[in-house]
């Protein structure tokens, strides 16, 4: 068959049309693009994943709002990979977006810690470290750390001191190390050490309860941290020898990113209330309860009640006053809550901004916090402005340098609870619990504010009472870091912490408390500075089956702290308050202090890995300090650590469900220093003193030092086994711990031939010993719906095992009736924390009964008749007297275990967090009950006291008559120890993130509501069994003196960034 022939000329046209087609194809293909947006978990979008088609070449990234977009001539699949995310393959159509979820890879094993002086890889670490990271922390929307740190960390024991706006928080890492130490541990922010001591106290006219109310660390907005790691063992805490022995708190504050500019804004609005208020008598009820004690006055006290005579609320015409008495059917309904009165509904705002990004050589962050909390008993209130900024620029490939700084202002309203000396009643808690309901607010015949004998009108003390403490600090961190040679690395951090802090008193003539004196003024005013230099080389290096990081520097610190009290009475009148101390016309004289101490430490550590599994720690760090004497400023403490990752070995590697199984074991020793900078000297003050019929003046030792006095050394074992089973989808951390503190310091009581009460010496031993448990599950990890739980639990016992020689010491009072006999002992054999006092033996029921009595054997008739009705106290050693040998083991203050459950949901956008802590067993000191129950006195009562009141013989009433004008004085028996145990629900977190599809500025909004101590399972009858009046003391725990109560709070948030 012959072909047809083209001619050329067709054939160029051919060509041609055959090239416009593929072109029109080709065009068309390219034009069809697959596109879509990443995001992570909680709706961020991921900046620099990659994309690529399966089978084909890299493609591209995504942008800072996680977009990408890829040409593509059909449906493709697509593969999308993140470092630190689960990667995703999945089928992408043309024209079509798609939103796609990166999950975040389990890292628990890769997740980093920051440990002292240096970072670790967890899988790497032989000691017991606890991490939380920020989102974490912000759950509970804490206004100072540590209340985000409550019960999230096994072995951490945090309870406030107050319930107050601000307040002071207690910690206590694994147990009691110290009678004089205190428990709070060492504190590490970006690097630089932060000493608890006298960072908060600011001189008062009151007691050292209310220095201590003020937080440490209330100057850092919880939302600027980025994660808090607490060091609990030896080998985690020798590195930072004479200070570890508490353990350690590092605190790591967040740092920008070299990514696209970002504004993250933060608003919360809260309001809180109180959780519970006490059940007292309401006017009618208090009047019948007083013309009853009133009757018995008269029946037990030898003789007769006559009708006619006047009742303190007779309810009848007066003819001598010449004005009707009113009686108690006149106050029904009527009357004045003294509790309603004192607390309020107390609204917060809380705003932060933070601005942060950088380069690939510059990163900064910028943060601003406004906070304004109001407290829930009037004329309470904690304010605080910060700005933070963290900037870091790697000014070399070898050379970075950074510094973090941070400027807070605080001020803190407070009004008087607890403790306080110059307090109406130990306060306006107490006030308010005890003031009569039958008196108004306000007197109407005079106009003023209504008063009584004995103490302050309560609502008014809460608003006419000055009591503020301003307080500015500045703290920074700067850092050079050279890598000097592949594998060495030299870091030197400057730090800088400076305070001024000032306290305002008046007490005005309006109130009890400046009545006398024409008005009180006391301004107090605290300057410390603290410098610390860290300088320290790190090496790190691998070869083979080995891996060696080794840690070499040294340390200096140098802290000065000064002081300054200023009084003055008789104001002409309270319009300057103590704005004008020059107005007063009593001067009283003032007080100063001044203290200066220093620190110089040599430290190294070397880790050393063999096969990925086997791991070898050894601490070592010598401290010199100037608190001390000339032959014992300097002192070693030393460590080390075994781990074995058990679950590496080959005979392991086919049980696919255990993906971790590590072993430690560590043993070391740390100390504690926390005396006073100059306790090693003797000190003299001014004194007079008659000579030759005048007097003189003079100076006087008024302190006996010691030049023998050392460190508390602490030596510590702990056992732990880290566990991960499903591909870590439970995680188990075990660990046991025994530890000895020896050289107890603690005043020892010297023979009145020195002249001398006491003398501060190194004697005594304590035993702490514990269980720690901590688990976290992802229990459920579906598309939509995810849950995951966490829980742990703790146990510590306490014993002393040495007082130097004697077998038990009285700790000193706690300053209240009716146990300022001395409730505390410190016997061998038992722990710290030990209550003693009287035992009940019911009522007595009538005269025989208490003829019966050895005690009031041969007694006159009017005291038998009397004790009607009264305690009956048992005489345990038979001696038919009730005195101190009667006294026995009433309490223990240590609970028997506490713990902390937390559970997360996640469907959707939304998400669900419940967070229950509590603790089992550990008794407390109930003072309110002495002035709520006490049916002796004026004051007003409890519902409850009052109907379990004795009323007759045979009536089973378990509490002593009513009666007024009472001789009595209660013992300090085990009607005031109660059970301390609780369940709190302590907090409920429900949000939900919003999909952002239409806006190129807002990258992500959050939208959030938080409830705060929703509810409290416990027996305690007080306001709130979390109590812990005198703060750090170790020897006082678990006493509640009308501490400020806990508040709960409804809070609603928003979190967006652009």
């Amino acid at each position: 068959m012959k072909l047809p022939q083209l001619s050329l000329a067709r054939f160029r046209y051919l060509v041609l049309l055959v090239f416009c087609c593929l072109q029109q194809s080709l065009l068309y293909a390219q034009s069809q693009k697959i596109s879509g947006i990443i995001l992570d978990s909680k709706g961020h979008p991921v900046q620099s994943a990659t994309v690529t088609i399966k089978g084909g070449k890299p493609g591209t990234m995504s942008d800072a709002q996680g977009k990408f977009e890829l040409p593509a001539s059909a449906a493709s699949k697509v593969h999308i990979s993140m470092t630190g995310y689960e990667p995703v393959d999945m089928e992408f159509s043309p024209g079509v977006p798609v939103y796609v979820t990166l999950r975040e890879k389990d890292k628990q094993l890769d997740e980093v810690i920051v440990v002292g002086y240096g970072k670790q890889k967890k899988k790497d670490l032989t000691g017991s470290v606890v991490s939380i990271k920020s989102d974490e922390l912000m759950k509970a929307n804490p206004v100072t750390l540590e209340q985000g740190i409550q019960g999230k960390a096994a072995g951490v024991f945090v309870t406030q001191t107050d319930g107050a706006p601000g307040a002071g928080m207690s910690i206590q890492i694994r147990g009691t190390n110290s009678f004089l130490g205190g428990t709070e541990p060492l504190y590490v922010i970006d690097g630089v050490p932060m000493d608890a001591d006298n960072a908060s106290n600011t001189p008062s006219s009151g007691s050292s309860y209310e220095e201590a109310k003020m937080n440490t660390l209330s100057f850092l907005n919880p939302a600027d941290v980025e994660s808090i790691e607490i060091l609990k063992d030896a080998s985690a805490t020798a590195i930072y020898g004479s200070r570890g022995a508490n353990g350690v708190v590092i605190i790591t504050t967040k740092k920008g990113a070299d990514k696209q500019d970002r504004i993250d804004f933060n608003i919360l609005t809260s309001v809180s209330s109180i959780t519970k208020k006490y059940n007292l008598l309401n006017a009618e009820q208090f009047a019948n309860y007083q013309n009853e004690a009133y009757i018995n006055s008269d029946i037990y006290l030898g003789t007769n009640y006559q009708a006619t005579q006047t009742l303190p609320y007779p309810g009848r015409y007066d003819s001598v006053q010449q004005r009707y008495l009113r009686g108690p059917q006149d106050y029904r309904g009527r009357g004045t809550n003294w509790q309603d009165m004192l607390f309020q509904n107390a609204p917060k705002q809380d705003y932060t901004v933070t601005l942060s990004g950088g380069s690939n050589h510059n990163t900064y962050l910028i943060s601003g916090d406004l906070l304004d909390q109001k407290g829930i008993v009037i004329g309470s209130r904690f304010r605080r402005y910060s700005l933070r900024a963290n900037l870091d620029r790697a000014v070399k490939s070898w050379l970075q340098v950074g510094t973090s700084f941070n400027y807070s202002n605080t001020v803190n309203k407070m009004v008087t609870t607890g403790a306080s000396v110059v307090g109406p009643e130990g306060g306006v808690i107490k006030s308010a619990l005890t003031f009569l309901p039958t008196v108004a607010l306000v007197d109407t015949t005079t106009g003023l504010f209504s008063q009584l004998f004995y103490t302050s009108n309560p609502y008014q003390y809460a608003l006419q009472a000055l009591d503020q403490v301003s307080g500015s600090r500045m703290f920074s961190s700067s850092y050079v870091e050279a890598k000097l040679v592949k594998g060495l690395t030299f870091r030197s951090v400057l730090g800088w912490n400076v305070s001024a802090d000032r306290r305002d008193q008046y007490y005005p003539t309006t109130i009890n408390e400046g009545s006398a004196s024409g008005g009180r003024a006391y301004v107090g005013t605290t300057n410390s500075s603290n410098v610390s230099s860290e300088n320290y080389f790190t090496y790190d290096k691998k070869w083979d089956v080995h891996a060696v990081n080794a840690t070499a520097g040294i340390s200096y610190n140098n802290g000065v702290w000064r002081s300054q009290l200023d009084g003055v009475s008789k104001f002409m009148n309270d319009a300057l308050q103590n704005n004008n101390l020059g107005a007063a016309a009593v001067y009283n004289q003032p007080s100063s202090n001044y203290s200066d101490w220093r620190l110089v430490s040599y430290y190294g550590r070397l880790n050393y890995i063999f096969h990925d599994r086997y791991l070898v720690t050894g601490t070592y760090r010598r401290d010199g300090s100037s608190k001390f004497a000339v032959d014992n400023k300097w002192a070693g403490f030393a460590s080390g650590a075994l781990a074995w990752r058990v679950s590496e070995e080959k005979f392991l590697k086919s049980v696919k469900w255990l993906n971790n199984l590590k072993a430690r074991a560590s043993l070391g020793q740390s100390g504690n220093q926390g005396i006073g900078s100059y306790s090693s000297l003797s000190q003299i003050s001014a004194a007079n003193y008659p000579y030759s019929g005048t007097v003189a003046n003079g100076y006087v030792i008024s302190y006996l030092g010691n030049d023998k006095l050392k460190w508390e050394t602490t030596r510590q074992f702990d056992g732990g086994l880290d566990i991960g089973l499903l591909n870590d989808r439970i995680s188990v951390v075990l660990d046991y711990y025994y530890k000895k503190t020896y050289n107890l310091l603690q005043y020892v009581t010297l023979p009145t031939s020195t002249g001398f009460a006491s003398q501060l010496e190194n004697v005594g031993t304590i035993q702490n010993r514990g269980f720690e448990a901590a688990v976290n599950a992802r229990v459920i990890e579906g598309k939509k719906f995810r849950w995951s739980v966490a829980a742990n639990i703790s146990t510590n016992t306490n014993k002393i095992l040495d007082l130097g020689g004697v077998n038990e010491q009285w700790v000193q009072t706690i300053g209240t009736e009716p146990v300022n006999y001395q409730p505390f002992v410190q016997r061998v054999g038992q722990p710290i924390g030990l209550i003693m006092g009287w035992k009940e033996d019911g009522i007595f029921q009538n005269e025989a009964e208490v003829r019966k009595s050895n005690f009031f054997s041969g007694q006159p008739d009017a005291i038998i008749k009397r004790e009607v009705g009264e305690i009956r106290y048992k005489d345990l050693n038979g001696d038919g007297v009730i005195d101190n040998n009667d006294r026995t083991v009433i309490g223990n203050v240590n609970p028997k275990f506490y713990y902390g459950f937390n559970s997360e949901f996640s469907y959707g956008n939304f998400d669900l967090s419940i967070f229950f802590q509590g603790v089992q067993g550990g008794n407390i000191i109930n003072t309110l009950k002495y002035v709520t129950d006490n049916l002796g006195s004026y004051s007003n009562t409890t519902v409850d006291a009052y109907n379990k009141r004795w009323t007759g013989e045979g009536s089973g009433g378990t509490n002593p008559k009513a009666i007024l004008n009472s001789w009595r004085s209660f013992k300090f028996s085990d009607r005031y120890v109660e059970d301390g145990s609780y369940l709190r629900l302590k907090n409920i977190n429900l949000g939900y993130t919003f999909n952002l599809k239409n806006t190129e500025i807002l990258k992500s909004l959050r939208a959030y509501l938080s409830v705060n101590n929703v509810f409290t399972v416990t027996h305690y009858s007080g306001y709130d069994p979390e109590v812990n009046g005198f703060g750090q003391d170790p020897s006082r725990r678990g006493v509640d003196l009308g501490n400020y109560p806990t508040s709960r709070t409804f809070a609603l948030g928003v979190n967006c960034s652009f």
